[in-house]
């Protein structure tokens, strides 16, 4: 029973219960009008218009006509079914079935006012802060305006939001405050990061150091594309997204099972295409979800929000100290999850590489950084996946050579000076590690002379 639930649960986070409800009440719709047609009893009315509508198709009379047809409504309210009946064939049947196909077009007008009026509103007016869509912009609204010339940027995932504390590093390096900027973002993916520096440029160039945080999972065609990337990814990436890759092999695995898993996957990554053409052209598939939300912020119901707290910092974590000891158990559907479909879009290596060019156009120094997970989930990562997660150490290392960047990749809490009970869960830091991380990075900083002119 508890595992029933918990794939209903999955199956309403994918969203597919909209889809199935969307597509059952369509469905209901077009077999009952159908039943209606071939069954229902013809009213004087209905017979009149398209009697009347064949004489004036036909040509026998004219609407208007002295000693005609009495023509009693507008002449299109008959010529149009008259025509659709000199053209398919009188009869009640036709203009029924017409009839059903005008319903239909209708609930296509419906959809396409949705999405016009849904696309016309402003996206601060849709999305709330707290969704995953929204916190992109609350952060270019509420966050990067107060950072006017920011000089060491970081950028990634929650990891890195909850890794670095700006104020701190700020006083460590003696720097000034508002010199440093996280823009770390839950969920946060290479493209996210590169629509941070398109959109705000003029702010970000002038800083001097640009910090890349690269989970493992940034690269994958599936995990890689992230939330906001059906939202405002180019058309030609839409398009073309159902690249060939190549599906890492895990260890132990037959070349029979690997083959079949790589099947499944190129099927996966086909229909995220399709998702991503849907939601390109019917964006009420993503934003419609948010819209009674938004309208209950605007009459001032209270909600979640992001907090940019005393350290310059919005956090995920909120513990103060992690838990010392953890099961491995705890982190393997996690583990599964980010590892089992692995390998390594283009795309999602050239929203990196992309990112790297701009910054070094604009003069910034570019590092590439990679935090530690917890160390038993680490050890988990390792014993099930360790090929794909050196496979991806070696992706990384190759794009610091390529780019001509330092690379900074970390396996375990203690290259970093962390141990377990600075994290609170399998790798977001708490309170006291993000202390001893930001310590950390001040004194890389330091040592390597990145912000020397």
């Amino acid at each position: 029973m508890r595992k029933g639930w918990q794939l209903f649960g999955k199956f309403l986070r994918r969203g597919l219960l909209a889809h199935v409800l969307a597509a059952a009440g369509a469905g209901v719709y077009l077999v009952q009008s159908i039943a209606y047609a071939i069954t229902q009893k013809s009213m004087l009315d209905e017979g009149f218009y398209l009697y009347k509508g064949l004489l004036f198709a036909s040509g026998v009379y004219r609407p208007f006509q002295d000693y005609g047809p009495w023509t009693h409504k507008a002449p299109l309210a008959y010529l149009i079914p008259g025509y659709v009946q000199a053209w398919f064939g009188p009869g009640l049947l036709t203009g029924r079935v017409f009839a059903v196909f005008v319903s239909l077009l209708g609930l296509l007008g419906v959809v396409v006012v949705v999405e016009l009026g849904l696309r016309a509103l402003p996206e601060d007016f849709i999305l709330p802060p707290f969704s995953r869509l929204g916190i992109f912009r609350w952060f270019e609204r509420e966050v990067i305006p107060k950072f006017e010339r920011p000089q060491i940027v970081f950028m990634g995932t929650s990891r890195i939001a909850d890794g670095i504390a700006p104020r701190l590093l700020n006083e460590d390096l003696g720097l000034p405050p508002g010199a440093t900027l996280n823009l770390g973002l839950q969920g946060g993916t290479n493209f996210d990061a590169l629509q941070f520096y398109q959109r705000n440029r003029e702010t970000l160039r002038r800083a001097r150091l640009l910090v890349i945080n690269m989970d493992e999972w940034c690269f994958g065609s599936l995990s890689g594309a992230g939330y906001r990337y059906g939202f405002a990814a180019p058309w030609n990436e839409r398009w073309h997204f159902a690249q060939k890759t190549e599906l890492l092999r895990n260890d132990g695995e037959s070349e029979d099972d690997w083959r079949k898993r790589d099947e499944r996957h190129r099927e996966n990554v086909r229909q995220r295409r399709t998702e991503l053409l849907l939601d390109g052209v019917f964006q009420t598939r993503l934003l419609l979800n948010y819209f009674p939300r938004a309208v209950l912020l605007k009459l001032g119901v209270k909600t979640r929000t992001r907090i940019l707290d005393d350290n310059d910092q919005v956090r995920t974590a909120r513990t103060e100290v992690g838990p010392e000891m953890t099961d491995p158990a705890n982190f393997t559907e996690r583990i599964h999850i980010f590892y089992r479909a692995y390998d390594f879009h283009p795309f999602m290596l050239g929203h990196l590489r992309q990112l790297v060019c701009l910054a070094q156009a604009d003069g910034l120094r570019v590092v590439l950084l990679q935090m530690p997970n917890r160390r038993v989930y680490q050890e988990e990562v390792e014993r099930y996946y360790r090929h794909s997660y050196e496979a991806q150490r070696k992706v990384l290392a190759g794009l610091a050579s390529e780019f001509r960047v330092p690379a900074f990749l970390y396996r375990f809490p203690e290259d970093c000076g962390l141990e377990e009970r600075d994290f609170e869960d399998y790798g977001h830091l708490a309170f006291r590690g993000t202390r001893k991380f930001t310590a950390f990075v001040a004194e890389l900083i330091r040592t390597h002379r990145l912000l020397a002119e």
